[in-house]
């Protein structure tokens, strides 16, 4: 992980990337502001009789409260619940949004060194130039698969937990249900709605910053084989073997991060994702209703 970061910051500092400040500053304030949302939207409707049923599920059957004082110890309990589970989930998401966003970032940023020069030499590049190119993007691709091998399981728990938040709520929040009807429901119906729009939320985020490192990727390679075209057609090495691994440089596919290797963050998973979740979450309230 250590590597990692040093990669990281060895990057920005090459291509002068001072891009993540505002990201870090929002992080910051996304930590502490929405399991703060998630503790007031589960708390709001509640009552001290509901309290004094609710508190024994959280302290192992024990009621340690006196009498008119269980909200004050539920509410106290959910909130620790929130900052200590809620946040370090959160927090762990957006460090790797953070990251993932610096990364596409730098290939940004690379494309755009290779688009002015490929502007400028029309007709002729310098293969020295060009194998120095290579290189820096070997650098790229160097960090971006120690961030694969380091974080790439935990983010797939990530996932699965906000596609369970989200197979959740949608089951939860049944449009032909009644909520008026059930109290405890419509008690804890602000905070699942909450709770699963964050999910939704996190899920999205976490799926397009890793696909935006896959198109960079892939544009970044397109200006490769541009250049590659423009030194083979100057005629500058006939060295055969420079030659074959030239080509099998821009023969290599994009760089694609998976989640945990179940699956690959690209455009098509998203919406097969969520698609997946609305058919199960539909199959699943019409097992509910024939039950």
């Amino acid at each position: 992980m250590a590597n990692l970061l040093k990669g990281i910051n060895s990057l920005g500092i090459n291509f002068k990337d001072k891009h993540c400040r505002f990201w870090l500053t929002a992080g910051l304030v996304t930590i502490v502001a929405f399991p703060l949302l998630t503790w007031v939207a589960s708390i709001l409707l509640l009552t001290e009789n509901e309290c004094q049923k609710i508190v024994p599920f959280y302290l192992l059957g024990l009621n340690f409260a006196a009498n008119g004082q269980n909200c004050q110890v539920l509410f106290t309990f959910l909130l620790l619940q929130q900052f200590f589970i809620l946040s370090l989930k959160i927090a762990f998401t957006i460090f790797y949004v953070i990251i993932c966003h610096s990364l596409r970032h730098i290939l940004d940023l690379y494309s755009k060194t290779g688009v002015k020069i490929l502007a400028v030499q029309t007709e002729r590049l310098d293969y020295n130039f060009f194998r120095t190119y290579l290189e820096e993007y070997e650098s790229i691709i160097s960090v971006l698969k120690s961030l694969e091998k380091y974080l790439s399981f935990p983010i797939f728990l990530v996932q699965m937990s906000d596609c369970i938040s989200m197979f959740y709520g949608f089951v939860n929040i049944d449009p032909s249900k009644d909520i008026s009807t059930d109290n405890m429901v419509r008690k804890f119906f602000p905070g699942v709605v909450v709770f699963s729009l964050g999910s939704l939320v996190s899920f999205l985020c976490v799926s397009f910053v890793a696909t935006s490192v896959h198109e960079a990727s892939k544009l970044a390679k397109d200006i490769q084989e541009r250049m590659l075209k423009l030194i083979l057609a100057s005629g500058q090495k006939s060295d055969r073997e420079e030659l074959f691994l030239l080509s099998l440089n821009h023969n290599s596919p994009a760089f694609t991060l998976s989640s945990g290797g179940f699956f690959y963050f690209t455009k098509s998973l998203i919406c097969s994702a969520i698609a997946s979740i609305l058919t199960y979450s539909l199959l699943m309230l019409q097992i509910l209703k024939w039950s």
